[in-house]
């Protein structure tokens, strides 16, 4: 996992969420709230910039537990899993 696959599931997150493609423009303004953000971890961190950038709250980890238990992940859940999987790699590295 790299640096780039992270930057690829933040992004994804964000694309989903607003349902809009990321111009360079933004993708630069969210690298931005990412490296100026205050999360402890990659993951905390990333999902600020998510929140910060969609002015939406993200699922919690109990409500994604919940929802993968029930088999009720959504296309975004599974982004977000995705994102939160890919910080955690980023943080070991």
């Amino acid at each position: 996992m790299s640096r780039e696959s992270f930057r690829k599931a933040l992004f994804a997150v964000i694309e989903q969420a607003t349902r809009t493609e990321l111009r360079v423009s933004s993708q630069l303004l969210i690298l931005a709230y990412f490296n100026g953000s205050n999360g402890s971890s990659s993951r905390e961190r990333a999902r600020e910039t998510v929140e910060r950038y969609t002015q939406e709250p993200l699922p919690s980890e109990a409500e994604l537990a919940e929802r993968e238990r029930q088999g009720a992940l959504t296309k975004l859940d599974k982004l977000v899993l995705a994102m939160d999987q890919e910080a955690e790699v980023w943080d070991r590295a």
